[in-house]
């Protein structure tokens, strides 16, 4: 139970369902050892969900740079001095 604990603080969600599963297997029925398996696969499925949100995000500003690129609209930097000037 204390490496699956371990391993879910560090957002190994496998290696913490491999641990817990094991813990259940050694105490059958056991109410701790089922919940933190719930626990971790929510944890699980949270961190997918935004790993989705995350390049769904990515994505769109990808598109919209490619879009404003094509249009040479693609605004880089804001007029000076909010990007400083460049003094070789």
């Amino acid at each position: 139970m204390t490496a699956a604990r371990t391993a879910l603080a560090a957002k190994k969600y496998d290696d913490a369902l491999l641990s817990a599963g094991a813990a259940s297997k050694l105490f059958p029925g056991d109410k701790t050892s089922q919940d933190l398996v719930k626990e971790i696969q929510a944890a699980k499925a949270a961190a997918a969900a935004e790993d989705v949100a995350r390049k769904a995000e990515y994505t769109s500003q990808m598109t919209a740079a490619l879009a404003a690129m094509q249009a040479g609209t693609l605004v880089t930097c804001p007029p000076a001095p909010a990007c400083g000037t460049y003094t070789p």
